[in-house]
């Protein structure tokens, strides 16, 4: 019988956690095909926010390139806390990440096993809140790739040019929510669109 309890207080907690989710699903597209997808998870519990991205993108250049990332963030509050990322091609590991905010208000950053510290100071926008909340008074963001901040601009009245040392993205919003992001790179340039159920239903939660 307490097992079963157990059991019982483990689900509700767990459909409790996923009850406050958000869900955001974006075709990869270059040209006029569609490559892979962008998905975004977002959990609500309590005061804690978690983001969740995954990403698959197969392209050919010459050669087949297949393309994956992940990554994870905490914020408590309006604070970064912990994150956590990575990024395979062709099935090897290719970068990885790790952020944690320290008692002291540091930052301890590892790319690659190599570690750094940060701050104090609090990281409060990141690049996982691009999808879903526009960066209206921001002008930098926190990249956890790079372990710093990246130029945030804006272009027009309802998007924003990010640039990173990998080239420049724009992201393009309409409710909050962000309906495009244009990825500029040496060597191509893709779309990232949001599908249409996902953007009604992220409207639908704003």
């Amino acid at each position: 019988m307490i097992k079963k309890k157990i059991l019982l207080s483990s689900l509700l907690l767990f459909v409790a956690f996923f009850v406050n989710g958000q869900e955001m699903v974006y075709d990869v597209v270059k040209g006029s095909k569609t490559i892979g997808s962008v998905t975004v998870n977002i959990f609500q519990d309590g005061e804690q926010l978690k983001y969740q991205i995954k990403s698959d993108v197969k392209f050919k250049i010459l050669f087949s390139f297949n393309v994956k990332y992940e990554s994870e963030e905490k914020f408590y509050g309006d604070l970064l806390t912990w994150g956590k990322g990575f990024n395979t091609l062709n099935g090897k590991i290719q970068k990885e990440t790790e952020v944690t905010r320290q008692d002291d208000g540091k930052y301890r950053i590892v790319i690659d096993g190599v570690p750094s510290i940060t701050g104090p100071q609090d990281i409060t926008y990141s690049v996982s809140k691009l999808y879903n909340q526009e960066p209206v008074n921001e002008d930098a963001v926190f990249s956890q790739s790079f372990g710093r901040y990246l130029s945030l601009t804006k272009v027009t009245e309802n998007s924003y040019e990010l640039d990173s040392p990998d080239g420049t993205n724009i992201y393009s919003y309409e409710n909050g929510i962000c309906k495009e992001v244009k990825v500029s790179r040496d060597f191509a340039t893709f779309y990232f669109r949001i599908q249409e159920e996902s953007f009604a239903k992220a409207t639908e939660t704003k």
